[in-house]
C-alpha cells in the first residue's frame, strides 16, 4: 500500500529544500547564485527582512539586495554601511545575533574573497531555532563553495579583475538591456530613454620593453598596479575586464559622450600619475567606441581596436573615439589584432 503524501506533514518542505538546493547549484553566475540563496531562505524562514549586504575590502558597500515575497531588489548607489555589521565580531563563529523586543536579527558571514565580503541579514519575529540555524549554515556552506568556484571561473588570478569569459556573458546582458528600446540613439523605446554604453581597449604603453629590461615577474606587477589604480577610478557600476595579456576591456554607461570624454581621461591620466616602483611613469593608450544594438560586439571591439591603434600611432598615452576617426575619415586597419570570440 503506497504511503499517503499527507502522512508525511514534512515532506512538503523537504521537497522544497531539495528543489531549493538543485536551483542553488544549476547556477553559473554569481549574481543568479545570490538571489537563488535569497529566495530559498525566504521560501523557507518568511522572515521580516532578508537582505545581502557586498562590502568592498576599503569598507565601502558594492551592493545591497533584499529579498521580500515580490522578489529580489539591488542597490548599489547612494550605500551606507549598516551599524550590525561594523558591531559584528566573527572571530568566534560566522553568526553574530541581537535580540529586541518585537524582532530578532540575525548577520551572517556567508563568503570572503581578495577582494569583498558578503554578509547575510535575516530579521525574525522571534529567536531563530537551532533547526533553521543549521538549515542556514548548510545553504551558506553550499554558497561558499560555489562562489569559489564561479571565483575561479569568472576572476583573472593575476589581478582579480573579471576575465575574458566573464566579459563574454557581461556583454550580452547589456545587449539584452539595450536592445528593450526601439532606437538607442534617439532612447525614444518604449521602455523610456535608452542607457548609453561605451566599451573601451586600454594596452599598456612599451609593455614589451618591461619584460624585456625587467623580466615577467615584474610585469606581473604592473600588471597589479595598473588594475589597482585603474579600479579606484572607475565608478560602481563601471566593469573592467583583463582580456589578455597587459590588454583590458572596460565597459562604462554615460549619459553623453562629454561625460564618456572626461571619465576616459580621468582614467588614462591616473594611470600617468602613479609612480611604479623602479619604472616611475606607465601609460596607458585607449580606444573607445559606443555600443549599439545594431551593431554586434565582435564588430565594436574592431572599432575599438582601431581607435586603440590610432592612440598607438599617435603618440601613445592617449584617448581616441571611434567616431572621431569616423567623421574624419581617418579610418584604417588596425594596426594590430584582438582575438575575437
Amino acid at each position: 500500500m503506497m504511503n499517503n503524501p499527507a502522512d508525511h506533514p514534512g515532506r512538503g518542505a523537504e521537497r522544497t529544500l531539495i528543489g531549493n538546493i538543485a536551483d542553488l547549484t544549476a547556477v553559473r553566475d554569481t549574481e543568479h547564485l545570490e538571489f537563488s540563496l535569497l529566495k530559498s531562505l525566504h521560501q523557507l524562514l518568511q522572515p521580516q527582512d532578508l537582505i545581502l549586504y557586498k562590502r568592498h575590502n576599503d569598507g565601502h558597500l558594492l551592493a545591497e539586495m533584499r529579498y521580500t515575497a515580490d522578489g529580489g531588489d539591488v542597490q548599489i548607489d547612494g550605500l551606507t554601511v549598516p551599524e550590525i555589521i561594523d558591531q559584528a565580531d566573527f572571530t568566534v563563529s560566522n553568526r553574530y545575533a541581537e535580540a529586541h523586543v518585537d524582532y530578532a536579527l540575525n548577520l551572517f558571514s556567508l563568503f570572503e574573497s581578495r577582494f569583498y565580503q558578503v554578509y547575510l541579514l535575516v530579521q525574525t519575529e522571534s529567536e531563530l531555532s537551532g533547526y533553521h540555524s543549521d538549515l542556514i549554515t548548510g545553504l551558506m556552506d553550499i554558497y561558499s563553495n560555489f562562489c569559489n568556484l564561479l571565483e575561479d571561473a569568472q576572476k583573472d588570478q593575476l589581478t582579480g579583475l573579471a576575465n575574458r569569459n566573464s566579459f563574454d556573458k557581461y556583454i550580452k546582458k547589456i545587449y539584452q538591456q539595450v536592445s528593450q528600446y526601439s532606437d538607442l540613439e534617439t532612447g525614444t523605446g518604449g521602455a523610456g530613454k535608452a542607457p548609453v554604453y561605451w566599451m573601451a581597449l586600454l594596452d599598456v604603453d612599451h609593455f614589451k620593453n618591461i619584460n624585456d629590461n625587467f623580466g615577467h615577474l615584474y610585469g606581473d606587477e604592473v600588471l597589479v598596479l595598473l588594475a589597482q589604480t585603474m579600479q579606484h577610478k572607475l565608478r560602481r557600476n563601471d566593469m573592467l575586464f583583463r582580456y589578455g595579456g597587459e590588454e583590458f576591456v572596460l565597459v562604462a554607461e554615460c549619459g553623453d559622450e562629454h561625460g564618456a570624454r572626461e571619465m576616459f581621461e580621468r582614467l588614462r591620466s591616473a594611470v600617468e600619475q602613479r609612480n611604479f616602483p623602479q619604472l616611475g611613469t606607465v601609460t596607458v593608450s585607449i580606444g573607445v567606441t559606443r555600443i549599439s544594438p545594431k551593431i554586434m560586439p565582435v564588430t565594436l571591439l574592431e572599432y575599438a581596436d582601431q581607435a586603440l591603434y590610432h592612440s598607438k600611432d599617435s603618440g601613445r598615452n592617449q584617448v581616441t573615439f571611434y567616431g572621431d576617426m569616423e567623421s574624419s575619415g581617418g579610418l584604417k586597419v588596425a594596426g594590430g589584432e584582438v582575438e575575437l570570440f
